[in-house]
């Protein structure tokens, strides 16, 4: 009967959230059948203060089993005996070192998780790939460890009034994306309830910058449609600038709340409009309007395709407007303009084609690498590639502003197989770090011109290429192991909770981390850095050992930490002193051989 397919469909429903599951594969002939617990007794706690946490929700990833933690954070699932069946995925069975490791590793018990996660209101769900704890088949306790949500929340009111129209407020997250600072906006805009009123909740710690959007004043008494004035708000930046870029950086660690509270003035708009002199492919454009010259979101203008202009309404103010086209040939226009009580007509547009930046390189390797690498033309043709075209190399250009559409722009492919020129296609207009891989060696000196490239960044100016990248590749790089003191030896196998209670919380969260974005790291920090420069890392393995080969050479502050650090790469000198307690300075010469021994440096996260 469809009524009583229904309740047995539930019931089955309810069998992992009472721990219990059923296998679906039977026992292999001659497969090992070991005992196991039965019982599997865990906390829910704080990350930050390694307090209990009640009431939050303990399941597994395939969500087969599921239960609540009492009052005090505790949980415990109970499972059957079953047989042992082949397994798609989980940790081996068998203990580390065990001569039937590998025999082992194709089997685990189907009535238990291979882990657990925890979620509950006011605790991030997701934090750097930690959201999920391994269980061993023989593990009988388990500490899942939650970060608490940071928030900001606040209030926007203009001044002389009890209130303002609902406005929408953005929040931007500083991004480190392989050395290059950026500034991404955080999910969508948050728009304030009728009082005012504004959150950003399930934030992770970290770096944000707070501003309102721009909000036209529809008032009925004061709105005339056509020519008529325009008044509205425009961004406010926190706590109380007037662009991006001098808007106060808000550093939020775990569970922090930041209270704010935003007044932006209601100012006349006047009316812009900015020809554009050609236009060959009549085609629509990306615009970025800054303010002050200084790259950021907040003003915004559009495009009149009827007319060939830009427009729209801006307050007083100075500005710079930049179009970008991508295709079919990449053009970008930039100018700046003021807008001072009186409507703008101009300065007009004009495009300029993107260039072209040719690369050069200077082998000083003794022992070249050859690679036989197939290639695509631009017209889809497929050829191995010249053994003399440098293809151990690659290069690429990184736009240095930390906001705007600027991309990427990477070494183009070959035009044929006898194609062994290296260069840089459709490189807009801007400033950009160069950064150059070599497979097997290192790039001793990067120079266009008189411009050294590892120290400073590429200037390229509409319309006119720069001169040509010359890239000096050697492979006498400095080697360079040690061991890292203070990390738990992730080779020890910790199954329960008493073997675990004689080591800090903080030790407990780095074995439980040991994977993922926090992986212990060890940063070399050149004495001598410049706006180009890229901190070369390695990252600490199994039982705090790490190794690395091809270090130029030079002189390198050495720091270890317990986990990646995303704002390492923009410290200034003062913010690099506070590590100096755990700190190691070393030289590095050609083809030198050194091992070092370090100490993890604190950190507030």
């Amino acid at each position: 009967m469809p009524g009583s397919a229904s309740r047995n469909a539930f019931r089955l429903a309810l069998l992992p959230l009472a721990g219990f599951f059923t296998p679906l594969f039977a026992q292999t002939s001659g497969s090992p059948t070991p005992d196991y617990p039965i019982h599997l007794r865990g906390t829910v706690v704080n990350a930050v203060t390694g307090e209990p946490i009640p009431h939050a929700l303990v399941h597994s990833p395939d969500n087969r089993f599921a239960t609540m933690a009492n009052d005090e954070g505790q949980f415990e699932f109970t499972f059957p005996q079953v047989q042992m069946a082949p397994a798609l995925m989980g940790p081996s069975t068998a203990p580390l070192g065990s001569p039937d490791t590998q025999a082992q590793a194709q089997l685990m018990p189907l009535n238990r998780p291979f882990a657990l996660m925890a979620r509950k209101p006011g605790y991030l769900e997701y934090f750097d790939g930690l959201e999920q704890v391994s269980v061993e088949p023989r593990q009988e306790e388990v500490s899942i460890a939650l970060f608490p949500e940071s928030r900001v929340i606040g209030r926007v009111t203009s001044s002389g009034t009890d209130g303002i129209e609902k406005i929408q407020v953005a929040l931007y997250r500083r991004m480190n994306q392989d050395g290059r600072e950026r500034w991404e906006p955080i999910r969508g805009d948050v728009m304030t309830r009728s009082n005012g009123e504004f959150r950003f909740a399930n934030l992770q710690p970290g770096s944000y910058k707070l501003f309102t959007r721009e909000s036209m004043d529809r008032d009925a008494l004061v709105f005339l449609p056509g020519d008529g004035p325009l008044f509205g708000f425009p961004p406010l930046y926190y706590p109380s600038a007037s662009d991006f870029e001098s808007a106060a950086v808000i550093h939020l660690s775990a569970g922090e709340t930041l209270q704010t509270m935003l007044t932006p003035q209601r100012r006349e708009y006047y009316r812009v409009r900015l020809p554009i002199t050609n236009n060959p492919a009549a085609e629509q454009y990306q615009i970025e309007v800054w303010s002050q010259s200084h790259p950021g979101p907040g003003f915004s203008l559009g495009y009149d395709a009827r007319q060939n202009m830009v427009g729209g309404s801006l307050p007083d103010g100075a500005y710079t407007v930049l179009l970008r086209s991508y295709s079919p040939i990449g053009m970008t226009g930039m100018s700046n303009f003021v807008v001072r009580g009186a409507a703008v007509s101009g300065p007009s547009l004009s495009l300029v084609p993107n260039v072209s930046v040719p690369v050069t390189v200077q082998e000083e390797m003794q022992h070249r690498p050859e690679f036989n690498m197939t290639s695509n033309t631009p017209n889809g043709e497929t050829f191995t590639a010249s053994a003399r075209r440098p293809s151990y190399i690659t290069a690429i250009l990184v736009p240095a502003d930390s906001f705007g559409s600027g991309q990427d722009v990477g070494l183009s492919p070959p035009t044929g197989p006898d194609d062994v020129t290296l260069r840089f296609d459709n490189v807009p207009p801007g400033r950009y770090r160069v950064r150059v891989i070599v497979n097997g060696g290192y790039a001793s000196s990067v120079v266009s011109g008189s411009t050294d490239l590892q120290q400073n960044l590429l200037a390229v100016d509409g319309g006119s290429a720069p001169q040509p990248i010359e890239i000096t590749v050697r492979d006498d790089g400095a080697e360079v192991r040690g061991h890292v003191d203070g990390l738990v030896d992730y080779t020890a196998q910790a199954s329960t909770e008493s073997q675990l209670v004689a080591i800090s919380f903080a030790q407990r969260r780095r074995f439980r981390n040991r994977w993922g974005s926090r992986q212990p790291t060890v940063y070399f920090i050149p004495e001598a850095r410049g706006s180009n420069t890229q901190l070369p890392r390695a990252f600490v393995g199994p039982g705090g050992e790490f190794e690395t080969s091809q270090m130029p050479p030079g002189s390198y502050r050495v720091l270890a930490f317990e986990h990646q650090q995303d704002d390492l790469e923009f410290a200034t000198e003062d913010q690099l002193r506070r590590y100096d307690s755990t700190a190691q300075r070393v030289e590095l010469g050609p083809g030198d051989k050194q091992t070092l021994k370090l100490s993890v440096t604190p950190t507030e996260n």
